[in-house]
């Protein structure tokens, strides 16, 4: 069983990458199809700026929206690489001594917990959430920011409320096993040799993004 566990967990990984870049593309193109409208973008900047402003910024966005799309490959693969390079400092204190192509492996296959999450997200768009600007349309749920009214709380704290979901905790979860079964290792061992160093990188990640909207408002 441990065999076929490693042969699938290493076979294919340019399938692997390029399914869920796939599958990626097609849920957001899906909910930005249904979702994304004059009236939701005029909601969100009704405040700010005049009529024929908003629907101009509207219609620019519409218009070049693909490079967002295609771009969707190269955001996953960077993504990937930075969650593999923090697995890789933690596997360092390991006797493993795993490389970062093999870490890349496990935070590649532990991704699809997020094609999982967009999944939920339109569903719970489509029948449990009333969108009527950008901010709903990019909530998801199993978030602790659900838990918050968004206007009563400063800007540069949503993305780390955001951040702070049961997604993540399912990413941990699932990386911990493929950990385990690529090194051979315990999943309490797996466990501190992934989910230390990744939830580091993330708290770094968190910072950063903090940072440039602190900047910007």
């Amino acid at each position: 069983m441990y065999k076929i566990h490693t042969e699938l967990l290493h076979n294919n990984k340019k399938y692997y990458f390029f399914g869920l870049s796939l599958l990626i593309l097609i849920i957001t193109f899906v909910i930005q199809f249904s979702f994304y409208s004059a009236t939701i973008f005029y909601n969100t900047y009704a405040q700010q700026l005049t009529i024929e402003r908003t629907l101009q910024m509207y219609e620019t966005g519409k218009r070049w929206q693909w490079i967002g799309f295609l771009i969707i490959p190269v955001i996953l693969y960077v993504r990937v690489l930075y969650n593999s390079f923090w697995v890789s400092i933690g596997s360092l204190l390991s006797e493993k001594r795993g490389s970062v192509k093999d870490n890349y492996n496990v935070c590649l296959k532990a991704e699809y917990v997020f094609v999982g999450m967009l999944f939920v997200r339109f569903i719970w768009l489509l029948f449990f959430k009333n969108v009527n600007n950008l901010t709903d349309l990019n909530s998801f749920p199993g978030s602790v920011l659900n838990l918050y009214d968004i206007e009563k709380i400063p800007i540069w704290l949503i993305y780390p409320l955001q951040t702070v979901n049961i997604w993540e905790v399912l990413f941990c979860i699932v990386g911990t096993s493929m950990y385990s079964i690529q090194y051979n290792v315990s999943k309490a061992k797996a466990a501190q040799l992934f989910c230390i160093p990744y939830l580091a990188g993330l708290f770094i990640w968190v910072l950063v993004i903090v940072f440039i909207t602190l900047q910007f408002t």
